[in-house]
């Protein structure tokens, strides 16, 4: 079908949040008028959700985890209502919560009253209790309190390229790896989108502190 724009501007404007293109066709497939289109700032539904809670801030309610009692911070792309439903601070309370409402409705663990079953020192794999500090230190309270004080911080706006909202990960400027120390220091946090988070890490493998403005050509 070939659609007559005669009337039309051909310009097109950029989507403020995720820079996509602004489609000139409504949804239903009628084009969109000059002074309609030149309102429009976003792309979609989605972007104008994340443009609205950007412009009209409402405060969140103080919600805190009934597993350990730590304050649950809002999540990038929570609402009020999201928000308000949450129950607890992370996914290692979540499975204990689940655990506990299984156990709750006569749920039990699959070796419970079982013979044979060998655990700890005793079992023939053990290795010393050797366990994954870094990441058992990842899923802590702790770790996802720094990385949503980074995100508030920053105005959940990646640092390189702007993006507001999206999947964002809290990147570590100094790397942890060298300097273990500092991975719940919120100075160390930068916020960035996920494609930013990659392309440093891929450009840059031998130092041990990240320059995004050196790393990331824009």
């Amino acid at each position: 079908m070939v659609h007559i724009m005669s009337a039309m501007s051909n310009e097109y404007k950029s989507c403020i949040i995720c820079r996509k293109t602004i489609s000139r066709t409504s949804e239903y497939g009628n084009e969109i008028t000059n002074k309609r289109y030149e309102r429009k700032q976003t792309c979609s539904k989605s972007c104008a959700a994340i443009l609205s809670r950007k412009l009209h801030p409402k405060p969140f309610l103080d919600k805190f985890c009934e597993i350990c009692d730590s304050k649950i911070f809002p999540a990038p792309s929570d609402n009020q209502s999201r928000h308000s439903n949450k129950r607890v601070c992370s996914r290692k309370c979540v499975g204990i919560l689940t655990n506990q409402e299984r156990i709750s409705k006569g749920w039990k663990p699959w070796n419970t009253g079982k013979t044979g079953i060998v655990s700890g020192a005793k079992n023939p794999n053990w290795k010393g209790g050797i366990s994954d500090k870094m990441n058992l230190l990842r899923q802590s309270n702790e770790y996802v309190k720094w990385r949503n004080l980074v995100f508030v911080r920053d105005e959940y706006t990646c640092q390189n390229c702007k993006q507001l909202g999206g999947t964002l990960h809290a990147h570590h400027k100094a790397l942890v790896r060298f300097y273990p120390e500092l991975i719940v220091n919120v100075d160390n946090g930068l916020t960035l989108c996920k494609s930013c988070h990659h392309k440093i890490h891929a450009n840059n493998t031998n130092s041990d502190y990240v320059d995004i403005e050196v790393v990331i050509k824009k």
